[in-house]
């Protein structure tokens, strides 16, 4: 302990708020036992009756619903078998230690919290029974032999994982850019563009969130025309603020000619003259998502991407609750500013691309949002960032400096009109 650099006497102490931090009395206390060194005195501790099992852990899997997966779970302290309601009772009171029946406590270690948290956290307990989304698999630092990730994903698509996660540092391609986009990625660009493959994969919603300018749109079309190659047309929906809409009708024609846009927009829209084309791509805005929704629901889009996402961060809105009723088999979240406000703004985003990953907004509220904004809470930044990183691409200009081309200058001209002058 740090404090016994000081102490000459021959013998070293620790206060019991100093042996508390960081669990270090409970750590040292299975060294030594592994270490069959004598240990005197335990039974007059009143403050530290730690029992001398640590925790192990049993998961069996049972069934799979969609991208739900339901496991058996069997917790024990040696011979005690622990309710998993318990354990959950523990986590979410940001506890670490359970009495077990002998009085002693049991330790949930941080290498146990580290690997099992999430999954108490977030998933539905029944009796012996644990529900959780599959995408919990995945967390960034998670191995590939997690229980849950050995269940629900190849090691095909794991070796792709990690190939691509040394993209900073790799030319090596995951995958090939479709020959039908008319345009040269640059490398940051590709790897944005295997990113989404990758996730879609999985059947997982994600957010490109890269700055602004970095070319969201066009990594995105080359997601879209490599499904259509894949297999061989699509039906995409782009939901967008109202100004964007011919944005994005133009940068389709330019590196995708291939993909035939329908912009729905105005007074004249009509769904049917959409249904019956051949176009692939239909473009609208929020409002128009909202005020049309019963046309849109009955449609299954193979793909719905929602640029400036962070339009519904506000999850009881109308326009919120009528997008994450659209169904799609793949969800895509284009935002430069995905939080503007507050942790929050992350949990209506989440519920498009993740439904039920963070199980309600006040479980999100107290066990994320609330101790971040007004506490900065470490271990809750810790476990966010955790949840979140897999499925959140963000990358700045700094990063990808050395990709950007020089910086051009353009000084342009507009003539006003007589009355422009007037009021001038």
């Amino acid at each position: 302990h740090p404090r016994f650099q000081n102490q000459f006497m021959g013998s070293h102490n620790v206060s019991f708020d100093e042996a508390k931090k960081g669990n270090w009395f409970f750590k040292m206390y299975h060294e030594w036992l592994d270490r069959d060194i004598e240990i005197i005195g335990m039974d007059m501790l009143k403050n530290f009756r730690y029992s001398t099992h640590e925790i192990q852990t049993t998961l069996v899997h049972r069934s799979k619903l969609g991208n739900l997966v339901t496991f058996s779970c069997e917790i024990r302290f040696g011979d005690e078998q622990i309710k998993l309601t318990d354990v959950r009772k523990v986590l979410i009171s940001d506890g670490k230690g359970i009495y077990l029946k002998d009085n002693s406590i049991g330790i949930l270690s941080d290498a146990w919290l580290e690997e099992y948290g999430l999954i108490f956290k977030h998933g539905k307990i029944t009796d012996d029974e644990i529900t959780v989304p599959s995408w919990i698999g995945i967390t960034d630092e998670s191995a590939d032999s997690h229980e849950i990730a050995k269940f629900n994903i190849t090691d095909e698509w794991w070796k792709r994982w990690k190939r691509w996660k040394k993209w900073q540092n790799s030319e090596e391609s995951v995958y090939e850019i479709p020959k039908a986009v008319n345009a040269k990625l640059r490398h940051y660009q590709k790897k944005g563009f295997e990113w989404m493959v990758l996730l879609n994969e999985i059947n997982a919603g994600f957010c490109l969130a890269d700055d602004m300018g970095l070319g969201k749109t066009l990594q995105t079309i080359t997601y879209l025309s490599y499904l259509a190659e894949k297999r061989g047309k699509i039906n995409a929906l782009v939901i967008c603020p109202a100004s964007l809409i011919y944005n994005w009708t133009k940068e389709i024609e330019k590196f995708a000619p291939h993909f035939k846009p329908h912009v729905y927009y105005g007074s004249n829209r009509n769904f049917e003259q959409f249904e019956s084309s051949e176009e692939d791509i239909l473009i609208c805005s929020y409002a128009t998502a909202r005020n049309d929704l019963d046309l849109f629901k009955t449609v299954v889009w193979d793909v719905m991407i929602l640029d400036e996402s962070h339009s519904i961060r506000t999850y009881n809105s109308k326009t919120s609750q009528a997008i994450r009723e659209i169904n799609a088999l793949s969800k895509v979240n284009l935002s430069g500013t995905p939080m503007v406000n507050n942790t929050f703004d992350l949990f209506s985003q989440f519920e498009v691309i993740l439904p039920g990953y963070f199980r309600s907004q006040d479980f999100f509220n107290s066990m994320y949002a609330t101790p971040i904004d007004k506490m900065r809470d470490p271990n809750a930044i810790h476990y966010l960032n955790k949840l979140t990183k897999p499925f959140i691409l963000r990358r700045t200009k700094q990063q990808v400096a050395k990709d950007l081309p020089e910086k051009i200058e353009t000084v342009l001209y507009c003539e006003m009109k007589e009355d422009q002058w007037a009021a001038y």
